[in-house]
């Protein structure tokens, strides 16, 4: 292990001390990284990418037993690289145990490092948005932007619309969704999650703006993913709007005073504490085709309630 390496380890090793003690370790599996680990110092690039494999597919599913296994693999590997990448994911199940002040902590340390900056950044973001710190998180996702690969570009961009959807801006945060589809595309390629995660996101922006039925079809989509079960906000948007749709709906139907033969009646349709104007018509309609109008049962329209923040990567 060279000098600058060595020191990046002793600097966090307190830090790393915390994360490995509470996590159940696969058995088998860590007793044979740590001992190839030791017999060949000298592991190559190739096998540095595999140990960061596991740790990222890992984070992905969720498992942070596994991912623990990697990241203290990844920290016993010579190169500094590969020191800081484990440190990255150790800083990660920091977070995902609620530790959000370790995390930042050890986030702050590595962030200059050139091989994980952008994701640093990103996940640095991602602990000031858990504790509402929307201005320093979005300095933090936009820096992200000019440092990172597409895929890291790609996810401060996404989290800036979630910074706009928490806010309220439904509409801007759903337009900045769908001008990424592109990269969604092509990350897609290599990984489903942004596929399934980019279509859950519309439909929570879609139902937020009243848009009910697309905001289903968008969310059927991201079930159908194999990593569902591991995200229960996926579930949660999906069960939802699947109650939403099973409801009746109420119209309500303004009659003004008999005056005109032709009068102009205002339909709108009811919400949860007000009525949504920009949705209502003016429809020309005669008194004598009144008559028959019966009234429909109610639907209060609601929308999913976001999760609470993730980091994406």
């Amino acid at each position: 292990m060279n000098k600058a390496a060595r020191n990046l380890f002793i600097a966090a090793k307190s830090s790393c001390e915390v994360v490995a003690s509470p996590v159940a370790r696969p058995p088998g599996l860590f007793p044979l990284i740590v001992k190839r680990a030791i017999i060949d110092p000298a592991l190559t690039r190739f096998e540095e990418a595999r140990f960061e494999k596991l740790a990222y597919s890992a984070y992905r599913r969720r498992d942070l037993a596994a991912m623990q296994v990697a990241s203290e693999a990844l920290l016993r590997l010579p190169s500094q690289s590969s020191q800081a990448t484990g440190l990255y994911y150790s800083a990660l199940a920091l977070k995902r145990r609620g530790a959000i002040d370790q995390s930042r902590a050890l986030l702050e340390l590595i962030s200059s490092h050139p091989t994980i900056e952008a994701r640093a950044l990103l996940s640095l973001g991602a602990c000031y948005l858990i504790e509402g710190q929307y201005d320093e998180a979005f300095r933090l996702y936009v820096e992200a932007t000019k440092a990172g690969s597409y895929q890291e570009k790609l996810a401060a961009l996404w989290n800036i619309s979630e910074l706009k959807s928490i806010a309220g801006d439904h509409q801007s945060a759903l337009e900045d969704l769908s001008n990424l589809w592109p990269l969604v595309r092509i990350a897609a390629n290599s990984e489903n999650y942004y596929l399934a995660c980019w279509h859950n996101e519309m439909a929570v922006e879609l139902a937020a703006i009243g848009n009910l039925r697309e905001a289903s079809e968008h969310s059927r989509i991201a079930m159908s993913s194999p990593l569902a079960l591991a995200y229960p906000e996926w579930q949660a948007t999906h069960t939802e709007l699947e109650e939403l749709l099973a409801r009746p709906v109420q119209v309500v139907v303004a009659i003004p005073a008999p005056e005109p033969e032709t009068e102009s009646v205002r339909v709108a349709l009811v919400t949860t504490g007000d009525i949504r104007s920009q949705n209502a018509v003016s429809i020309p309609i005669t008194r004598a085709s009144l008559e028959p109008l019966v009234l429909v049962k109610s639907f209060i329209i609601s929308h999913p309630a976001r999760a609470p923040p993730t980091a994406k990567p």
